[in-house]
């Protein structure tokens, strides 16, 4: 697909999946507007699509598990005047804990970064692409969200909303030209469990690891093909399928078991 004359907002761009998102939608044509914390990460990104496609490339530095970054990120667009055509919610935390030790704070950012900001940031952009009437969105749900996941259970919740909430929007837009869709993947090569506080991923879980590229090739394929939601990957899909004849609570022990936080009570 060609996207030249389209602009793409990525939101966790600096590494994992928001940066494979951002290489390729230049690789396609598009101009970019790439958000996450680091500006190192940021400005090494965007000197390299530059350089190898020519395109556009404007950065904001922006943690947006603050309350209130998503508002200053629509006001940047609009002060730069920028259309977005594409919107990637990517960016998202997990913390490795069991609930109830996670300090407040923490937690409050965590939800904020993968319930609310997306939220926003989808009100905001989808409702210009609905009065222009064509539009791009991809919010990125996981794997983890059709799981109760002891250890997770706030990820695993935020990631849950995610996906009811794609699939119900993109079931309100489907008579427009604006095309909603849910991604949710399931484990990848990337920085995630390191970053999340489990430092060696479970090896149950490496074995079925996908790189994030793949991942981010499959999802951009299926936006644009207008597909409403995709789990890639066959184990993963095989997953999702088995899970609606297990009873939740032995899905809770089988996660616990599985990243070895001790059995369930």
């Amino acid at each position: 697909m060609n996207l030249a004359n389209h602009t793409a907002l990525v939101t966790g761009a600096s590494r994992g999946l928001g940066r494979s998102f951002a290489r390729l939608l230049a690789s396609l044509g598009a101009d970019l507007v790439l958000t996450a914390r680091s500006k190192q990460r940021l400005e090494r990104l965007s000197k390299e699509l530059r350089t190898t496609y020519s395109v556009e490339v404007d950065y904001l530095v922006l943690d947006l598990g603050k309350r209130g970054a998503s508002a200053k990120l629509i006001q940047h667009l609009e002060g730069q005047n920028r259309t977005i055509d594409i919107l990637i919610n990517n960016a998202a935390s997990a913390t490795f804990s069991q609930f109830l030790d996670i300090p407040n704070e923490q937690l409050i950012k965590e939800i904020n970064l993968n319930v609310i900001a997306p939220t926003e940031l989808t009100w905001n952009i989808a409702r210009s692409m609905k009065e222009r009437d064509r539009g791009y969105v991809l919010n990125v749900a996981s794997v983890s969200g059709f799981f109760p996941t002891p250890g997770y259970s706030t990820y695993a919740a935020s990631k849950a909303y995610i996906r009811c909430f794609t699939e119900a929007l993109a079931y309100e837009l489907h008579a427009t030209r604006v095309r909603v869709m849910c991604l949710s993947p399931g484990v990848m090569t990337t920085e995630f469990w390191t970053n999340a506080g489990q430092h060696q991923m479970p090896y149950i879980l490496k074995m079925g690891a996908s790189p994030p590229e793949r991942v981010a090739w499959a999802g951009l394929t299926a936006l644009f093909c207008g597909r409403y939601k995709l789990v890639p990957g066959l184990p993963n899909k095989l997953a999702v399928f088995l899970i609606r004849f297990l009873p939740s609570r032995f899905l809770a022990w089988i996660c616990a078991r599985a990243l070895k936080i001790g059995q369930a009570p």
